[in-house]
């Protein structure tokens, strides 16, 4: 089968420099939604961590810095952001060796927040890529007047415009999707089509 194009939003996180996305789909089992699911839950995050970090440092709390760096060392790993990781594990071992000093704390909370200033803009724009409800419902009419020609080169080509706008938050169903129209399913391909449609989420909506 031929290659498909992947969806905007995985697009954008691969161009990132500072992210590496490749490897931390690998750890995922290429799981895309996970992936994506992981990395919001972490832009929701940030603001708090660098709360943390900050009130710690200013009871000079070295417990609660080591931990927090600790777990952002992990968070950080999960999602690619593999520099940043290092950094947070440089800062967790001299906390628990005495003590970082506050000026690489100010450097990697900054840090922190052009990283999540950066993926903020990445999800914005694949935010305003994706397609709206009536656009949907088109998709999903111009399929069912493909299929009941057997259309399938245009079955495909639907298929790749739902990717591409999807925003990242359906790529198991437009892979299963794909699926089904290679193996000439299009009775099951409508049915997953039909549920992208119907299915409601901000990655749907238009900004």
């Amino acid at each position: 089968a031929p290659e498909r194009p992947e969806n905007d939003l995985l697009k954008r996180l691969r161009a990132l420099e500072f992210l590496r996305s490749d490897k931390a789909l690998q750890r995922l089992a290429n799981d895309a939604d996970l992936y994506i699911s992981l990395l919001e839950a972490f832009r929701e995050d940030i603001s708090r961590s660098c709360d943390v970090l900050l009130g710690a440092m200013q009871r000079e709390d070295r417990k609660a810095l080591a931990l927090e760096c600790h777990t952002m060392k992990i968070s950080l790993r999960t999602i690619g952001a593999e520099s940043l990781g290092e950094e947070a594990e440089r800062l967790e071992m001299e906390e628990n060796n005495g003590g970082a000093e506050q000026k690489l704390y100010f450097s990697f909370i900054a840090s922190l927040e052009k990283l999540g200033s950066r993926l903020d803009a990445v999800f914005k724009a694949a935010s305003r890529a994706s397609l709206s409800e009536s656009e949907l419902q088109d998709k999903l009419r111009d399929f069912r007047e493909a299929l009941s020609f057997f259309d399938i080169q245009r079955l495909r080509a639907l298929a790749d415009e739902i990717a591409s706008g999807a925003g990242g938050r359906s790529e198991s169903q437009v892979m299963e999707l794909r699926k089904c129209l290679d193996l000439l399913d299009y009775e099951a391909a409508e049915k997953i089509l039909q549920e992208l449609v119907t299915r409601k989420g901000p990655s749907w909506k238009r900004n």
